[in-house]
């Protein structure tokens, strides 16, 4: 099952009174990230500007993926081509929740988080 994010495209908007925004396509918000502060040393905006790639990003990962499906690589090869389609696939996965435990292996090793 495909999960739906926001409609695209996001943008990054700054909010004197909130801070740093991603808004989707209707203006709603997507994400608040805050104000950038002295420590921070402006890296509160990019990310921001960051996460309004999300969308844009996705389905370029998605095109990229349907093509080196196409051309018949798999994920299990070591050739370049293969390792770039798993990359692919588990960023596709991880963006949409397909592979909730992907999300965790961030803070966690990859074995505790979905019990390999």
């Amino acid at each position: 099952m495909e999960r739906r994010h926001s409609p695209g495209p996001w943008a990054a908007v700054f909010d004197a009174g909130r801070g740093w925004q991603v808004r989707n396509a209707t203006g709603g918000l997507v994400a608040e990230l805050g104000h950038d502060t002295s420590e921070s040393g402006g890296r509160t905006e990019r990310d921001a500007h960051a996460a309004a790639a999300v969308p844009v990003l996705l389905d370029a990962a998605r095109t990229a993926e349907a093509i080196f499906a196409r051309q018949g690589w798999t994920p299990d090869s070591t050739d370049p081509e293969a390792v770039a389609l798993r990359k692919l696939r588990d960023a596709i996965a991880k963006a949409t929740s397909d592979r909730p435990w992907l999300a965790k292996t961030i803070f966690q090793p990859l074995e505790e988080s979905h019990g390999a």
